[in-house]
């Protein structure tokens, strides 16, 4: 698929898949409604993406390549890749996506050895891209069967996911090795990125309560000094830990505003903010607009 080279660098973070924290794959209906304009961000995770359009139009950059995309094509993006995607004003984009994190699901088909697991998952695919049906058809048909087989939900459905996904990504490491595309993961070193990985954890799961995600009760749960801290999470993240743990919030609650009917005060205490004129002002800084104006443009 063609795709346009955007030489402007984008911001991009570490954000973890919510919903699939401690699984080895998750399925989600996604819907984007966003208003047409230019991609202002990227972020990146630990797990593998892979989904197809199912409705509407619209722009998925993935590093610095901006490819269009429509109904009925597919999309893969490795971890730790920077990526985003944004859809066309009045046209909301649906996809159906799966993640899933490579190392869990070599162990849940049998390889418990966790060495042997890490070595056979750390075969790192080397292309990410947006694909018409007609360009991949059996990167489309592998999808379209993983995501069926997600929908039986039997005592079946994990073990099968496991090696059809573990087929996968033998099947795209071939197609790769013939049809070569220079999409690499982001270079970070998992390893020491593993240091602030707690304190991670604990802002995403905790960041309604200030007092656990302080930078002194994070520095604590990862055993360091409160400088030592800051240090990693800039080196990282490209944030001091307060600006990240800001920016969590806000993107929370953009999730919120545009999937759910809660107010907007209980989007607000939900992330952290116990008077909603200080979440409104924040998040009219972040956005360009209110929350109830996010609302109206963006809730499917």
């Amino acid at each position: 698929m063609e795709y346009e080279i955007k030489t402007k660098k984008l911001y991009s973070k570490y954000s973890p898949v919510r919903w699939a924290e401690g699984e080895p794959y998750w399925v989600s209906n996604a819907s984007y409604s966003a208003p047409a304009k230019p991609i202002e961000k990227l972020h990146y995770h630990n797990m593998y993406e892979m989904g197809i359009c199912v409705e509407g139009s619209g722009e998925f950059q993935i590093n610095d390549r901006l490819y269009r995309f429509g109904k009925g094509d597919i999309v893969f993006v490795n971890h730790y890749t920077p990526h985003f995607s944004n859809s066309d004003h009045g046209y909301p984009a649906k996809w159906r996506v799966v993640f899933f994190d490579p190392i869990k699901l070599m162990q849940l088909a049998g390889m418990l050895d966790p060495d042997k697991a890490l070595m056979a998952a750390n075969v790192d695919i080397s292309f990410s891209g947006v694909f018409s049906p007609d360009e991949n058809p059996n990167l489309t048909n592998f999808i379209n069967n993983i995501i069926k087989q997600s929908e039986i939900k039997d005592e079946y459905t994990d073990i099968s996911l496991a090696f059809s996904i573990g087929s996968f990504i033998i099947a795209c490491t071939r197609y790769a090795k013939t049809h070569p595309v220079d999409a690499k993961p982001m270079m970070i070193n998992r390893q020491h990125y593993h240091k602030i990985a707690p304190a991670i954890a604990i802002i995403n799961s905790h960041m309604g309560n200030s007092s656990m995600i302080s930078e002194d009760a994070l520095a604590r749960i990862c055993k360091m000094s409160v400088p030592n801290l800051r240090k990693l999470f800039i080196k990282y993240t490209g944030l001091s830990p307060k600006v990240y743990i800001n920016h969590t919030r806000m993107a929370y609650a953009e999730y919120l505003l545009s999937n759910t009917d809660m107010t907007i005060l209980k989007i607000a205490n939900e992330v952290g903010y116990s008077e909603v004129s200080g979440f409104n002002r924040i998040f009219k800084a972040t956005f360009g607009m209110s929350p109830s104006e996010y609302r109206k443009q963006n809730q499917g």
